[in-house]
């Protein structure tokens, strides 16, 4: 039982890293492209 909800633990926290970093590159070109328009 610990073993397994630390392996879904550790997924979560992977995958809200890479949630995380999607949203912050989508950020920065969502900047980019504001900035370019203007």
């Amino acid at each position: 039982m610990k073993n397994g909800n630390g392996l879904i633990y550790q997924e979560m926290r992977v995958t809200i890293k890479v949630i995380l970093r999607i949203l912050s590159i989508q950020y920065i070109l969502y900047q980019m492209g504001c900035k370019e328009n203007i």
